[in-house]
């Protein structure tokens, strides 16, 4: 269980808000939330990510990002970065660093798409036009795994 007192939840929103680099208005609230990670093993924690949400709807719509472009580069048989964090709109590009074929694609909840094969030093890209999470895989190398999500708040 995570327990924020108002001062603890002030210290944070400000962290959120100067890191977005967004013009901010700070308010205290308090936070309560709870994080389960099923695995033992510390790296299963590196890919976590918690997102806030305001309650009230007219807030969360003025917390709308503007669309990004982003990189999931392929690379020794790996996607990197493994969790990528976007808004809605935002177009990814999956540039091929390795020097053979990859096929990327995603099949899952949020976009589905199917790349196709492309060679060494080429890039497809794809939009993420609503929120929702990208299971990303290549089916040339199975391990190969990636995870996009797009939020519709900037505090994640």
């Amino acid at each position: 269980m995570i327990w924020l007192s108002r001062k603890k939840a002030l210290i944070f929103s400000l962290i959120l808000a100067l890191c977005s680099g967004m013009p901010f208005r700070v308010e205290a609230a308090d936070v309560v939330g709870k994080v389960q990670v099923a695995s033992e093993k510390k790296e299963d924690v590196a890919g976590v990510v918690v997102s806030l949400i305001p309650l009230n709807s007219s807030q969360a719509a003025s917390l709308k990002q503007s669309p990004i472009h982003a990189t999931l580069t392929q690379k020794h048989k790996k996607f990197s970065p493994h969790v990528l964090v976007i808004p809605p709109g935002s177009v990814v590009d999956f540039p091929n660093r390795d020097p053979f074929f990859h096929n990327v694609f995603s099949l899952f909840e949020g976009k589905r798409f199917d790349l196709g094969l492309y060679e060494s030093g080429t890039s497809r890209s794809v939009k993420f036009d609503r929120p929702g999470v990208s299971y990303i895989f290549c089916n040339i190398n199975p391990q190969m795994n990636a995870i996009v999500i797009s939020l519709d708040t900037p505090y994640y």
